[in-house]
């Protein structure tokens, strides 16, 4: 039952009814130690002339005030004595501290004549009468104060014949009539009060007869109801929480802090309650209403934001010690969670939960850089490479072991492993991860450029943004020529730079799996004028007319120094998503001479077989 209230709350459905048992805690009586106090406060001849034990004669406050008002003639040695045992210094205001972190309690109706609700949430409007009433603000929190305060003396409900004006007047008062309307559209919840109270049950009998069937549910917090009056709530239908009010609210706050701002994904709340439960806890929110989300948080304090994550795990043997060793470093990879894997999971911001659970798709561990930011490399051979973007990660694997990840341009991965072997030898292994599409050549020449020098062997230093040296370079790898083939990456990107200048255009967004070799060889040899040679066997050139084979075997046997051919369309070559048309295709032999010479002189067939003495055979393309 009670997340069911904590809903209700949440959806701003609730409205409380709070009674005098809310501020005993804070050294405030009960309606009974009122009526005491009033008792031990009247003077003798007061107390003769009301009959001598009017403790045990009057159960009710109300018919004791009463009493008291018709030996004065009026209520003002009343309502000073009440003044003053209701107006006390409050001890203790921890419930009403809570009360006013639930601001869900858009309306709260009290028959209290003390101040300590309204004391401790200077959100409130207090209304107490019709007057007030229409000068309330339209989007504040309310407290109806039904029965009046100190404010207005005059107005306080004390005595019997004041509930019978309260009760005659009320059909025709718009501050009752509002009231009504407002327990008749909210699930109402009493606290504070007692079923052994006898000012108790005609109330709620006279609120419910306003009602009639026209209420949602009612809820009374108690921390116990006796057996007869148990059976009183059941057949008026109101379902009995079993709690100590304080206890109660304190419940209704911590479920705030664990699930208002989770349940964003799953219910609609209004922007200004969200930011009213986040500054309670000294943040500010950043909000995407149309899509549910909260894309930025602040300090609303003096203090920074402090972020909790709270969480445990199962799994295998194998997958914990994965997970163990991904969180050491040893590979500098992400630690990705799913649900599955997760027996619990939360996280907050100064204690207030921001995420749950239900929620998660997936929760990702990312390891810390040691250093991120802008550097300079300056190379011992003189080359400047400057604003570079950097992110470098360390880790200590073991005592001889040392791992670092360096992330360029925010799209090369570079890992180096560093192991010292025997005889204090240092052993390199290196792996490179492409991370995304290489967003321009020149970003490539460099990277790659610079890697080329790593390989060499060549010492370099980086400086940081105020040219301060944070690494020095100077050790002596064991690397044996080029490991990764990192110069025919240099001379690709190089020659799309080149392809860039001729033809005017750039490169965007590069696919390291697009990259063809072949493809930039023709544009290049375009480009240059050059002619490309191939190493090829004997050609087929085809069947001939029986006239051009006898001019063709009537020569002496030596090779034709030229035999040549053209494509019949341009070539277009299309690659990193440009594309280039460099005309036709042309092919010759320079050394060209027949190989099949007996069979066509027999005419025993018409194809005439070629070969190179050379075995090339050289091609070009014919600009436009």
């Amino acid at each position: 039952m009670l997340d069911r209230v904590f809903d209700i709350i949440k959806d701003e459905d609730a409205i409380l009814f709070v009674g005098a048992g809310l501020s005993i805690g804070a050294g405030l009586p009960s309606a009974d130690g009122l009526r005491d106090a009033l008792i031990q406060k009247m003077p003798a001849s007061m107390l003769e002339e009301l009959g001598g034990l009017a403790s045990v004669k009057y159960k009710n406050l109300t018919h004791l005030a009463e009493d008291i008002f018709l030996l004065e003639g009026n209520k003002q040695l009343l309502l000073r004595t009440v003044r003053e045992v209701v107006l006390e210094k409050a001890t203790n205001n921890e419930a009403h501290e809570l009360l006013a972190r639930i601001p869900q309690f858009k309306y709260i109706v009290t028959t209290n004549y003390d101040t300590l609700i309204e004391d401790n949430n200077k959100q409130l409007e207090v209304v107490r009468n019709s007057d007030q009433l229409a000068l309330a603000g339209i989007n504040k929190q309310l407290l109806f104060k039904i029965h009046g305060d100190f404010t207005v003396p005059n107005d306080i409900v004390l005595t019997t014949t004041d509930y019978n004006n309260f009760l005659a007047k009320k059909q025709q008062s718009i501050f009752w009539n509002t009231v009504k309307v407002k327990l008749a559209s909210h699930h109402i919840i009493f606290i504070g009060y007692s079923l052994d109270d006898t000012n108790v049950t005609p109330l709620i009998d006279s609120i419910m007869e306003e009602l009639g069937d026209l209420h949602k549910n009612i809820y009374f917090v108690s921390p116990e109801v006796p057996k007869p009056k148990e059976q009183y709530l059941k057949r008026k239908g109101i379902k009995h929480i079993v709690s100590y009010g304080e206890d109660f609210l304190r419940a209704v706050v911590e479920d705030l802090k664990k699930n208002y701002i989770p349940n964003l994904k799953k219910k609609v709340y209004s922007k200004d309650m969200i930011h009213k439960v986040s500054a309670d806890y000294d943040i500010g929110l950043t909000l995407d209403l149309a899509n549910n989300n909260i894309v930025g948080f602040s300090s609303l304090g003096d203090k920074e934001l402090e972020g909790r994550f709270n969480l445990s795990i199962k799994g295998t043997i194998d997958e914990l010690d994965q997970i163990h060793r991904k969180l050491k470093g040893e590979d500098f990879e992400d630690v990705i969670l799913t649900p599955e894997m997760l027996q619990s999971f939360g996280f907050s911001i100064n204690n207030l939960c921001i995420h749950d659970i239900e929620e998660l798709k997936a929760f990702r561990i990312s390891p810390s850089p040691k250093y991120e930011g802008i550097v300079d490399f300056i190379f011992e051979g003189g080359l400047e490479i400057d604003d570079l973007d950097i992110v470098l990660f360390a880790s200590q694997i073991t005592e001889y072991k040392k791992k670092y990840k360096i992330v360029l341009f925010e799209t090369f991965s570079l890992v180096i492993e560093i192991t010292i072997a025997e005889n204090n030898r240092l052993e390199f292994s290196l792996t490179l991860d492409i991370l995304k599409d290489i967003k321009k050549t020149n970003i490539a020449t460099t990277f790659y450029g610079m890697l080329n020098r790593f390989f060499q062997n060549e010492k370099f230093c980086v400086l940081n943004k105020d040219g301060d040296e944070i690494y020095n370079y100077n050790l002596n790898n064991n690397f044996k020529g080029d490991p990764m083939e990192i110069n025919v990456l240099v001379d690709y990107f190089s020659g799309l730079q080149k392809v860039e200048q001729f033809f005017k255009i750039r490169f965007r967004n590069i696919k390291i799996k697009d990259i063809d070799y072949r493809k930039l060889k023709n544009v290049l040899d375009y480009i240059d004028d050059k002619e490309t040679a191939y190493k090829i066997e004997d050609i087929n050139v085809g069947k001939l007319d029986r006239k051009t084979i006898v001019n063709l075997v009537s020569v002496p046997n030596e090779p034709i120094y030229s035999l040549g051919w053209m494509d019949k369309e341009d070539t277009v070559v299309i690659f990193h998503e440009q594309e280039f048309n460099l005309g036709v295709k042309n092919y010759i032999i320079k050394d060209a001479y027949i190989v099949n010479r007996q069979e066509l002189m027999k005419s025993s067939t018409e194809e005439l077989i070629v070969r190179s003495s050379t075995n090339k055979l050289y091609s070009f393309f014919t600009k436009k």
